[in-house]
């Protein structure tokens, strides 16, 4: 296996089509103390998901792993919905520059700083 040989100072993931690769992926974290950077890669740029919903339920698992994960808007209301409390890990929402989405940046920084308070 690759991190045999190697050692990580991060890990960067991107997407997983499926539960068996997110399964792979898993046992790698596991084994690997690396910070991890989670790009949720599920929802294209026209709004259509790109894996199966209990693949999203699996990918959500995941994030317990990763230091942050960095999911686009559309990809955000997929995984997060209204919900952006008690995250796993820290969320930085990609692609919310316009003013229709400033309430969601508000939401998510509001929810992100009462969770830090109870770190």
């Amino acid at each position: 296996m690759l991190s045999a040989e190697f050692s990580f100072d991060a890990v960067k993931i991107g997407m997983l089509f499926n539960e068996p690769i997110m399964d792979v992926v898993q046992g790698f974290l596991e084994k690997n103390s690396a910070p991890v950077v989670l790009d949720p890669v599920c929802v294209s740029k026209m709004g259509h998901k790109l894996i199966k919903d209990s693949a999203i339920e699996r990918l959500k698992e995941l994030m317990k792993f990763a230091a942050v994960t960095t999911p686009n808007l559309r990809e955000a209301d997929v995984l997060f919905g209204d919900d952006f409390y008690d995250l796993p890990c820290d969320v930085i929402v990609k692609n919310t520059s316009s003013p229709v989405r400033a309430s969601i940046r508000s939401t998510a920084r509001t929810a992100a700083c009462k969770t830090s308070k109870r770190r």
